[in-house]
């Protein structure tokens, strides 16, 4: 039972054993894809990952400024500014920034390790990503791709040792550019180009057997024309708002799995971002223990600009968003192994200044779209010219109007303590248990500058069907500073039995806690009261109880799970706003509320085999049943108002939460003579319906997705060469979608909604060599 079961601070991957097989029963109801799999399947984005793991569910990233919405069991998510993203990413043991990650940035990967939550730190999970220290032989590596769309990718590196064998470094460079895949119905003008590079370097110095030290930095460049689908309707939907919109000469998209996005001409979306970190890890023994001590320090920035309703109306805009995160970590550990008892304590703290500055405005075409939108509810009304001179405002209208400029700088300053310990009461019998203390404290300086008259005057004479519409981008100057603070205490308990050795079983109990932060976006602040949203951290607790069998070439591990999150920050776009609130539910029967329940609950089983038929022949399987829900009453977890529109989740299952899940990889790589070998590879992931939307009214259908690769290899594996085909059955879904702004006010089937699809068929060859 590894002793980072229950440690949230550094993860010692270092020393887990990786199969080759593509996912790997770890225990602890851990999940672990090796090094290899990546490398066999060219995998290059964070999102890939779900190919392998089942109960992972992710929709790409909309921009190289942000990171792919990741959901594991139901929990996570793409974020607004400000906010901490739920499913915590570690790449060799340090913890990354808010920029958007791709794992063809961080070197080269061990493994992926997939934790589960409650653990530590978090109460959706945490994904680490164990990257290979420069190792001892002196070799070097390049790759370069071509495919579809334009794709182009070159990239190597070089290891050598330096200081009498004493020291490693090792070099790493990447390039790559593909042209998008969707397409503008009317002029034929092309989304999603993207291009980007890196460079990273390595060095691993050991001035003695026992003292290790890893110094690492890297540096990115990427930009992209970031945009979705255009507005689309889901299928079978009314149509009301729909018409009205093509009316004023919208094109609208029926179909998102068409690849057309109708974008505003003149407002060609545009992003990119930078990012650099460097990273310094010290192992050296003090006494009979083991001191791990790691720096971290991360700058990056992250630009967006062009048209922001996904139409060709020009509704919203924005001139350029931009946000600089600078990130500091600090961690310490010790440890000690005495036979029978194991215990380590640990203590880290982090330190992260974001700053965001924003100018959405509403575009050149606002005031008649949100005339037509308000006359489909109401043949009557007069448009917002007239209501507009009624209240003393006349020739006031929405175009032009809403941020001058708003500047947001959080700064959040978090630390823990932790302690934990091993115990084996018998031969066959070990027990687990940590406890770890933290503490996170957030503070916020704002200064709005807005400028929409028309919103302050609809919402003074009180016309709230109106306001809604009118205050998308609401136009109050404000100034404030808040400083935020929470703290808990979070523990695991592991028992673990090994009655034989090739069969174990092991119960599992933990809470977890996971800071939120401030929301950095005026549309969820209320426009008659500007407080920005605090959101109190996440808060859960689960059960799991694994049994593990593995035998030569067959290991199985089958498990069940039961997670109840007593208070859950949701934060979701509602079209004209975000909505923003920690949530929490109520007993049955509790009126008022005055027992408090878990907001969300999930409970389901999950599986996963590595099976190895034959000696080239190795097949992996995964599956994943998931149950969850919103508690049938949901309540503001501070007490305070429920959101508007937050009790129509009630009951209903979370986005991004399938019922059924399976993933499957099969790997034949027979030899041909001469040192070639052939190698056939198939990876696949089949999905039962979901939600897809936050509001419940839109649903992904159910799918699947098969990747093809042939191959042949040299010697040794000292060249390679391969065709691949990624989504042969050319699935076209839009995993994660929202509501699109000023298009409706019901969040329901009839709203018009906006996503990123997953990519289309792509077809390629790559050629790799080691000297």
């Amino acid at each position: 039972m590894p002793g980072s079961a229950v440690r949230g601070g550094l993860i010692g991957l270092a020393a887990l054993a990786m199969p080759s097989a593509a996912t790997t029963p770890a225990g602890n109801g851990a999940l672990i894809v090796p090094g290899d799999a990546f490398g066999a399947a060219d995998v290059g984005d964070l999102e890939e990952l779900a190919r392998f793991l089942a109960p992972l569910v992710a929709a790409p990233a909309a921009s190289a400024a942000s990171s792919a919405d990741l959901k594991l069991r139901g929990l996570g998510g793409a974020l607004p500014p400000g906010i901490l993203p739920r499913l915590e990413v570690r790449a060799g043991g340090a913890p990354r920034g808010r920029i958007g990650t791709r794992l063809a940035e961080l070197g080269t990967l061990e493994a992926a390790r997939l934790v589960p939550g409650p653990a530590g730190g978090t109460v959706a999970g945490r994904l680490d990503l164990a990257l290979a220290p420069p190792g001892a032989e002196a070799v070097g590596d390049w790759r370069l791709a071509k495919g579809t769309n334009g794709l182009w990718r070159l990239g190597g590196g070089v290891t050598q040792s330096v200081m009498a064998d004493r020291a490693q470094l090792r070099v790493d460079g990447w390039w790559d550019r593909r042209d998008g895949w969707l397409r503008d119905p009317a002029g034929g003008a092309e989304w999603n180009d993207r291009a980007g590079w890196l460079v990273r370097a390595g060095l691993a110095f050991s001035p003695r057997d026992d003292v290790h030290l890893v110094l690492s930095a890297d540096w990115t460049r990427r930009r992209d024309d970031w945009c979705c689908t255009g507005a689309y309707l889901p299928a079978g939907a009314a149509a009301p708002i729909a018409q009205a919109l093509r009316g004023l000469g919208a094109t609208l998209i029926d179909d998102p799995a068409a690849l057309r996005a109708a974008l505003t001409p003149g407002r060609r979306p545009k992003a990119g971002l930078g990012d650099r970190g460097i990273d310094l890890a010290l192992t050296a023994p003090v006494g009979s223990s083991k001191l791990t001590a790691r720096t971290t320090l991360r700058d990056g920035w992250a630009r967006q600009s062009g048209d922001a309703d996904g139409l060709d109306l020009d509704l919203l805009a924005r001139g350029g968003r931009c946000q600089r995160a600078t990130f500091f970590a600090q961690e310490l550990a010790l440890e000690a192994d005495e036979g029978s008892f194991r215990w380590w304590v640990g203590a880290g703290i982090t330190r992260e200044r974001l700053v965001v500055r924003d100018d959405l405005r509403f575009g050149t075409d606002a005031t008649r779209a949100v005339d037509a939108v308000l006359g489909v509810a109401d043949p009557t009304f007069p448009g917002l010219a007239v209501v507009a001179a009624e209240l003393g405002l006349p020739g006031v209208a929405l175009d032009g109007q809403g941020v001058v400029a708003d500047r947001w700088r959080q700064v959040e300053t978090a630390g823990y303590l932790e302690a934990g310990a091993r115990l084996t009461l018998a031969p066959t019998l070990d027990l687990a248990a940590g406890l770890r203390r933290q503490r996170v404290v957030g503070a916020l300086e704002a200064r709005l500058d807005g400028d929409n008259p028309l919103c302050q005057a609809l919402l003074a004479a009180g016309r709230p069907r109106e306001a809604r519409l009118a205050c998308a981008v609401p136009g109050l100057d404000a100034a404030f500073d808040r400083r935020r603070r929470a703290a808990a205490t979070t523990g695991e308990v592991n028992l673990g039995w090994r009655p034989v050795p090739s069969l174990s079983f092991e119960a599992r109990h933990a809470t977890g806690f996971r800071p939120a932060g401030f929301v950095l976006d005026r549309r969820a602040l209320d426009p008659t009261s500007p407080e920005a949203p605090w959101l109190a951290p996440e808060r859960g607790a689960g059960q799991t109880l694994e049994v593990r069998f593995g035998m030569g070439r067959r290991h199985v591990a089958l498990r069940g799970f039961r997670t109840r999150v007593r208070r859950l920050p949701f934060v979701a776009e509602a079209g004209e706003r975000v909505v923003a609130q920690a949530l929490a539910g109520c007993a049955e029967g509790a009126e008022p509320c005055g027992a408090r329940s878990s907001a969300l609950a999930l409970r389901g089983v999950e599986g996963e085999a590595r099976l190895q038929p034959a000696r080239d022949l190795s097949l992996a399987l995964g599956l994943a049943r998931l149950k969850a829900r919103y508690a049938a009453q949901l309540v503001a977890a501070d007490g305070g108002p429920l959101a508007p529109d937050v009790e129509r989740l009630a009951g209903q299952a979370p986005a991004g939460a399938p019922g059924w899940a399976h993933t499957g990889q099969l790997l034949w790589e027979p030899p041909l003579g001469a040192g070639l070998r052939l190698r056939l590879l198939f990876d696949w992931r089949i999905t039962t319906s979901f939600t897809s939307d936050p509001w419940g009214g839109a649903r992904v259908p159910a799918h699947g997705v098969l990747n093809a690769r042939v191959g042949l290899s040299g010697p040794e594996r000292r060249w390679a060469m391969d065709l691949w085909v990624n989504n042969v059955t050319d699935t076209r879904v839009v995993p994660a979608a929202t509501p699109a702004p000023l298009q409706g006010l019901d969040l329901g089937e009839a709203r018009l909604r906006s996503g990123a699809p997953i990519a289309p068929r792509r077809l390629g060859f790559l050629l790799s060599t080691r000297f």
